[in-house]
């Protein structure tokens, strides 16, 4: 990962910009690659900040091709790096026709005003970008979502860009160029781990019939995905991991999860149809 430097200024990176060759911040999708299916939803892809400077708040905005891709939302996690929580957060919509979509966060926004600020830190977690894929996307087609600032309305309304705030200054962050390629593939190659029924929730259901498999020999029409622990065998322990991931502790499923994928373990288990 190239290292950000300070920008000033809207157009960050523009035509007499300066440039104090400071590493500031860098803005970057978790994966770059997404493998989905016509008709997905809720497709949930972590957004990382580096930054060597405490943040009183940011801005990020993203853009894909409408008639492919669905934005759905600019997700927040429970808590900020510092374990802080936003008092402000609101979100752009209004452009979402044309596959625009922005989230801003104040850390510090209403009285009493006690200096919140994201720490310093790299690679951190601050939001997430859910999505889903237009049900009549043709298989085979790659879509790409990035950061993109949103154009300008007909009102005299400032439209929202991406942007940091740090110590009374606006700064613009560099990011990752690749942003997302999502690709789009039949529904039957990819699995959600820990859903054997297929309907891209998990929940007791998949819990019942994993104990159904086991104990009462009836048939799974996909065995990978209640391999839950990814150990190649369907077996009580399966059972309890997911027991574990929805009233435990929440452990988190081995990949593919929280999105449907490949499953990156060979094993001989039966494959979806």
């Amino acid at each position: 990962m190239e290292p950000a430097r300070r920008e000033s200024g809207r157009t960050g990176g523009g035509a007499g910009d300066e440039d104090d060759g400071h590493v500031i911040d860098f803005l970057e999708f978790y994966v770059h690659e997404v493998e989905a299916y016509p008709g997905e939803g809720d497709i949930r892809v972590p957004i990382l900040l580096t930054n060597i400077l405490d943040i009183d708040g940011f801005t990020i905005c993203v853009h894909a091709d409408p008639t492919r891709v669905w934005l759905e939302g600019i997700d927040l996690p429970r808590y900020m790096p510092g374990h802080l929580k936003p008092e402000f957060q609101p979100f752009y919509a209004d452009r979402k026709v044309d596959g625009y979509l922005g989230r801003s966060v104040f850390m510090d926004y209403s009285e009493p005003f006690e200096g919140n600020v994201l720490p310093r830190g790299q690679g951190a977690t601050i939001a997430y970008l859910v999505f889903g894929i237009s049900p009549d996307a043709p298989i085979g087609d790659k879509v790409l979502i990035n950061f993109e600032d949103i154009p300008l309305a007909d009102d005299l309304r400032p439209s929202p860009f991406n942007e940091i705030s740090s110590d009374g200054q606006s700064y613009r962050p560099q990011f990752d160029g690749r942003g997302i390629e999502v690709t789009i593939v039949p529904r039957n190659v990819l699995f959600l781990r820990g859903d054997p029924n297929g309907d891209d929730a998990i929940n007791i259901t998949d819990m019942i019939l994993i104990l159904r498999y086991l104990f009462l020999g009836e048939d799974l029409e996909c065995l990978d995905p209640a391999d839950v622990d990814d150990s190649g065998e369907i077996d009580i322990s399966d059972v309890i991991a997911l027991g574990d991931h929805l009233f435990g502790s929440g452990s988190i499923l081995r990949p593919p999860f929280p999105n449907p994928g490949r499953d990156p373990t060979s094993d001989s288990l039966k494959q979806c149809p």
